[in-house]
């Protein structure tokens, strides 16, 4: 599973195609030696291959990996919104019981008048 820097090498990749290590250093404003050694760990991890020397571009499983991620925070953000959801239903219960005991005391109210 690459880390969070390498996936952002790779949605770069995706995005701009071809890349170098000077494009993910302005992109990520991070040393291009760093963007180096990101760029080189995801072509040992066959996320990246060389279209020529210092150029990489996106392969089958790197693609792979980012359509995993999305597929994740699509999860997480789904049970986020499923226990929003939840609250706001215990909230619209909640003013219901209220007004359902607003309305009784109303027609009380009247009744005994």
């Amino acid at each position: 599973m690459p880390s969070p820097n390498e996936l952002t090498v790779l949605r770069t990749a995706m995005e701009l195609g071809p890349i170098t290590k000077r494009k993910i250093s302005r992109k990520m404003e991070i040393t291009t030696e760093y963007a180096e050694y990101l760029l080189k760990s995801l072509y040992r991890k066959d996320c990246l291959s060389i279209v020529s020397p210092g150029k990489f571009e996106l392969t089958t499983k790197g693609a792979d990996a980012l359509l995993f991620q999305l597929h994740h925070m699509k999860g997480i953000l789904a049970a986020r919104a499923y226990g929003h959801i939840r609250m706001i239903d215990n909230v619209n219960r909640r003013i219901g019981d209220y007004e359902d005991y607003v309305k009784g005391r109303t027609i009380k109210k009247f009744r005994n008048a």
